[in-house]
């Protein structure tokens, strides 16, 4: 679609999403422009058109850029430096020595892992991170996570250890209580893909790799800004994560006693399967009892804001310091389409 310059996008930004589909890049480029003019309530007016019109994928993969870009703005928190971290028995000041797969500062009590993204969209999510390891005798859980890490579950719960973290429990109804010093907030730091008139995509969902042409933005957010809810239709509430410390279990085969998030790598998991409740941390937001295959819908990666498939990152695990999270701070089920939870005790399984 070629569309004329001169339009008068601040008065109505239907017609800036429409010339987002231009075959000229300058009409491309004012579009992006005015779009990102609408300031922070852009994201509401972009979704809405998305909601009500018809696009074509160009359009739509640039409008979905700009929503991204300004859910990323209003959540942003301060890049850290990888290399002011020390890796996991090691020193910071020193090349040699250490684990390099996880680093730390125990004294701010914060945890780095580097990563990739694997999350693809129309997989439901049952865990946001995993290790990368392939398991001849445990299902792989790659393509049921946002992200996986290069460090083994029993890795990271060592550099929590180290920071003194403490250790929630899960009850036999399957509730979880974040304890004192065991609730972890978790962010992802990676290169966000800034709209651009040359975004190249097959389709608004591809997932092909970021076109190196297109500029990048270093950022770090909330995971959950990274995670869509598709039963209120928002993204995943923001909420400590809870440290269970998964359990250790004796092999049939070696009689042996095995820390079960390394042998099923588990690290951070949304679903928790009361028969086994092998991951290091898990949510206590009521959606970790619902069946992510359900009508009812469930987390997937956000298209609006996680990146492709492969893009590198970094996983920061750093303390909770509110109140203990009430009941009604982690409901986030609700009425698919409505946006709106139902009260805490009619969620319940």
């Amino acid at each position: 679609m070629v569309v004329a310059s001169g339009f008068c996008a601040a008065a109505q930004p239907l017609e800036s999403v429409r010339a987002l589909g231009s075959e000229n890049a300058v009409e491309r480029q004012k579009a992006i422009d005015t779009l990102r003019g609408l300031g922070e309530k852009s994201g509401d007016i972009l979704r809405d058109i998305e909601k009500t019109e018809k696009l074509d994928w160009k359009p739509l993969a640039l409008l979905r850029k700009l929503v991204g870009e300004s859910v990323i703005a209003a959540a942003q928190l301060p890049v850290l430096k990888v290399d002011d971290f020390a890796p996991l028995g090691g020193k910071k000041d020193e090349h040699a020595g250490g684990h390099s797969n996880v680093r730390l500062d125990a004294a701010k009590r914060t945890v780095l892992m580097p990563g990739k993204f694997i999350g693809m969209e129309d997989r439901p999510l049952e865990y946001l991170v995993v290790d990368n390891r392939e398991r001849p005798d445990f299902r792989s859980r790659l393509h049921e996570t946002l992200l996986c890490i290069e460090a083994a579950p029993s890795e990271v719960q060592t550099a929590l250890l180290m920071s003194l973290y403490g250790q929630s429990e899960v009850a036999a109804d399957g509730s979880i209580v974040v304890g004192a010093d065991s609730g972890v907030m978790i962010s992802v730091q990676f290169d966000f893909e800034m709209a651009h008139p040359n975004l190249a995509r097959e389709s608004a969902d591809s997932k092909a790799a970021a076109n190196p042409a297109v500029p990048h933005k270093t950022v770090r957010v909330p995971i959950e800004s990274l995670v869509w809810n598709s039963q209120t239709e928002k993204f995943m509430r923001r909420a400590p994560f809870a440290i269970t410390g998964s359990r250790l279990e004796k092999d049939p085969r070696s009689g042996k006693s095995i820390y079960m998030a390394d042998y099923a790598g588990w690290v951070v998991a949304l679903l928790l399967q009361a028969e086994q409740p092998y991951a290091l941390m898990y949510t206590p937001l009521d959606m970790r009892n619902t069946n992510p295959q359900s009508s009812n819908g469930f987390y997937r990666a956000c298209h609006y804001t996680a990146p492709p498939s492969g893009m590198p990152c970094t996983l920061v695990l750093e303390p909770y310091t509110g109140a203990a999270p009430k009941a009604a701070d982690l409901v986030d089920t609700g009425n698919k389409g409505t946006g709106v939870a139902p009260k805490p005790e009619a969620s319940k399984p």
